[in-house]
């Protein structure tokens, strides 16, 4: 079994460890593969407690900008943060509430003139040239309809750019639109 000790992990080096015959090995060898086993185990432990912290970090950095983009969050009694809610308590909940914030956005408000939701305050919703509702949804058209919100909350890394989540959105709108506008 060959080994780079430079790169190897400490369990890496446990393992290589019992494969050798200390007994040929020069004096003081063992000491230092154990010395190198400790530093490998501390440096990858720092190493994972950062990684803990920044995804803590990001992962709270991307609700408070869902709080900013999306502000009806706020208010738990509203449509907007009820389905959010749902989509987060489901089997296939994104990744974040601004992944779902996200989604529900493209939902509740894409229409035809591919009006973007502002950034600052609630997206206005139902408008004139909106689809319409019941049997006459169709998800392909509704995808193209949303398609520049889509790319947006994809490029700034928002939704995942896969099939399962758009045809997510999409049921979930065709859902909503089978129950007719809401207010």
């Amino acid at each position: 079994m060959e080994i780079n000790l430079e790169t190897a992990s400490a369990a890496e080096l446990k393992r290589w460890k019992q494969t050798i015959d200390w007994d040929d090995a020069p004096p003081g060898s063992l000491d230092q593969l154990n010395d190198l086993i400790i530093e490998r185990t501390v440096e990858e432990r720092v190493e994972a407690s950062q990684n803990k912290l920044q995804a803590g970090t990001k992962a709270k950095q991307a609700d408070e900008m869902a709080m900013r983009r999306w502000p009806e969050l706020k208010d738990k009694e509203s449509a907007f943060s009820k389905r959010v809610a749902e989509l987060m308590a489901g089997p296939d909940a994104p990744s974040s509430l601004l992944h779902a914030a996200n989604e529900v956005g493209i939902q509740m408000f894409g229409n035809g003139a591919q009006r973007v939701p502002p950034l600052n305050m609630v997206a206005s919703g139902h408008s004139d040239n909106a689809p319409e509702f019941g049997d006459n949804f169709n998800d392909a058209n509704f995808l193209k309809r949303t398609e520049k919100l889509q790319n947006l909350l994809v490029g700034e890394g928002l939704i995942k750019n896969d099939p399962e989540t758009l045809a997510r959105i999409a049921a979930r709108a065709k859902e909503d639109t089978s129950n007719g506008p809401t207010a």
